[in-house]
């Protein structure tokens, strides 16, 4: 329905392994009905999932109920995250 592309890039710069961000994991690909099933997060195996075919998610064991319970219910989260491999 949308359309978005990036404009600029600000600024790029090499982030520490150790930098802890958040992100939003937000479970529709589009804002609108589709016709088609797209998932934006796609299971590689137990506890490691692929975001937008971009990025791995590993989750720890103590937060795998939460987690499960958020996508089983098709409700995105927000949620902090570490660099684990920075290929």
């Amino acid at each position: 329905m949308y359309d978005y592309s990036l404009l600029k890039i600000i600024s790029k710069k090499l982030a520490p392994d150790s930098m802890q961000f958040i992100m939003y994991i937000d479970l529709l690909f589009y804002y609108h009905k589709s016709e088609e099933n797209l998932a934006t997060l796609s299971a590689i195996n137990d506890s490691i999932y692929l975001y937008m075919e971009k990025v791995e998610i590993e989750i720890p064991s103590k937060l795998y109920e939460y987690f499960h319970n958020k996508i089983d219910n098709d409700k995105g989260f927000r949620g902090s995250f570490k660099f684990v491999n920075s290929n």
